[in-house]
């Protein structure tokens, strides 16, 4: 009997100071948790921060892409925009491309902007390069009936309709929508933010009307507009 009795206060005994490596250890594991869970969150937070903000390199070229027969006239008006607004960064006109057929829908009598913008980015995946497609027909996007014209944010490849913009009537007026079209998708392709003031260029435009009460001032972004032609 006593020697259960040992037995029993010497198992009791080893348990009790085994328990104490947990115990000590146990802070470790959670220190380890805690540190990735901190890590993981600033890398989310640096990733949400970076999507946010514009471009932070310089667009050392511009590439006019007509999509389909795009008059002469409307091209050169279209380079001398980008000549003006950017006068250090190359500007040049690129043979033309054919439509994808398969972009045009027949009942909306309309084509596919995002389908012929993916052609488009076949042409290049520079950064620093915008490609500006150029064509001469209506075009849609899935969620909208008719579209300007379409880009991605940062995206290198940016397309314009003109078909909508154009007043037979006013060459002047014409060009003017050129230009508002033009400069806003570009914005848009540089990482700039929709605007909620009618002066600035950055201001969205749900119709003809709307374009041609709107301004061309860069607003918050004019800085930022220099760091991306001269960024070094």
């Amino acid at each position: 009997m006593n020697q259960q009795l040992k037995t029993t206060s010497k198992t009791r005994t080893n348990h009790d100071v085994g328990a104490k490596a947990p115990l000590f250890m146990a802070g470790i594991p959670l220190l380890v948790i805690n540190l990735l869970f901190f890590v993981i969150l600033g890398i989310i937070y640096w990733f949400v921060i970076q999507s946010n903000q514009p471009v932070n390199y310089k667009i050392t070229e511009m590439r006019i892409i007509p999509v389909g027969d795009v008059a002469s006239s409307d091209q050169e008006a279209v380079l001398n925009i980008l000549q003006k607004d950017f006068p250090n960064t190359k500007i040049a006109l690129s043979e033309s491309i054919e439509i994808p057929a398969e972009t045009y829908d027949s009942k909306r009598q309309q084509y596919n902007a995002e389908e012929i913008l993916l052609k488009l980015k076949q042409g290049s995946s520079d950064k620093s390069i915008r490609q500006i497609g150029l064509i001469n027909h209506d075009i849609y996007t899935p969620d909208l009936n008719f579209v300007f014209s379409t880009t991605q944010p940062k995206g290198n490849t940016i397309l314009i309709s003109l078909a909508r913009l154009m007043d037979e009537n006013d060459r002047s007026e014409t060009e003017a929508r050129y230009r508002k079209v033009l400069l806003r998708t570009l914005g848009v392709s540089f990482g700039f933010k929709p605007s909620s003031e009618r002066s600035c260029v950055m201001a969205f435009s749900n119709s003809l009307e709307e374009l041609d009460a709107k301004g061309l001032d860069w607003c918050e972004y004019e800085r930022t507009l220099q760091r991306i032609k001269d960024y070094k």
